[in-house]
């Protein structure tokens, strides 16, 4: 259920977070994956990219909103999967749960990748906040619910 908290706080907080504090954010964050791979990829910082191209936050704002609605609708697909499926012992909800995390992961993954072959390196500092929690907490989520499931 933990995993299911951060994807709906990563899908109600994003758009809000970035409609006002957008600027900060791409600062701090950066406008793709970090300011440091920004600087490699772009040759500014995130923040002189924003103020001489002002569309591009929007672009990055708009792009947010959209993961936002998808973040929330996997929050409701695991809290039905979990409240229907693997709190009744239903074998093919962990599965479910597993496969689904894994694919938002290696989507994210993929385009990292992408980033990293095309326009700058990345290191693990360089990925997003919003993917790696997710990502850290998938593996103790799927041990735990296998566990739950087969060790009962």
């Amino acid at each position: 259920m933990i995993i299911n908290l951060v994807y709906l706080i990563f899908g109600l907080l994003t758009p809000f977070a970035f409609h006002y504090f957008g600027h900060w954010l791409n600062e701090k964050f950066g406008l793709v994956f970090s300011p440091a791979s920004d600087v490699v990829a772009f040759g500014k910082p995130s923040g002189d990219i924003a103020k001489d191209n002002p569309s591009a936050l929007v672009i990055k704002t708009t792009v947010y909103d959209m993961f936002s609605g998808l973040y929330l609708a996997v929050a409701v697909l695991h809290f039905c999967l979990v409240w229907f499926g693997l709190m009744r012992g239903q074998d093919w909800s962990i599965w479910a749960l597993t496969f689904s995390d894994l694919a938002i992961i290696a989507f994210f993954l993929l385009a990292a990748r992408n980033f990293s072959v095309h326009l700058a390196p990345l290191g693990w500092r360089d990925l997003m906040p919003f993917t790696m929690v997710p990502g850290i907490i998938l593996p103790f989520a799927t041990v735990l619910g296998f566990i739950g499931i087969y060790y009962k």
